[in-house]
């Protein structure tokens, strides 16, 4: 979250010193991204180490007791993991098609993976260069 934060504000920064002259939004015709973080929650593997635990107990005791404790340990297990892994964060950097056809190169920062085929706003500062937001 800090490395977002931070990006956020060099991005305001940069914007605030170079004008947007244009903005328009681009279709994604690549991109390359890779995970520079992430945010990690002790609270949310507790929480889901606990509910998994109690669905998995749930679901194993249709199995007898033996079936109990391994569905308790392996939902458990399963939901501490998911519950802590947090989300992630990118760095991307796309290929963006503008409506004009003109092929621009931009970055963008994100917690997910930009896929081909989608659309992203880009803005265009005094500068000359293209910006996503």
């Amino acid at each position: 979250m800090k490395l977002i934060l931070a990006f956020a504000l060099l991005f305001s920064a940069v914007v605030s010193a170079n004008e947007v002259t244009d903005q328009q939004s681009a279709y994604v015709e690549g991109a390359n991204c890779v995970q520079v973080g992430q945010n990690e929650s002790i609270t949310g593997g507790l929480i889901g180490g606990g509910v998994g635990a109690v669905g998995g107990a749930l679901v194993g005791s249709l199995f007898g007791k033996s079936g109990k404790s391994i569905g308790a340990l392996a939902g458990g297990l399963g939901g501490a993991a998911y519950g802590a892994s947090g989300s992630k964060v990118y760095n991307c950097s796309v290929m963006a098609r503008l409506r004009n056809n003109e092929k621009v190169l931009v970055t963008k920062q994100t917690d997910r993976v930009i896929q081909q085929g989608e659309t992203m706003g880009v803005v265009k500062l005094s500068n000359g260069f293209w910006q996503a937001i």
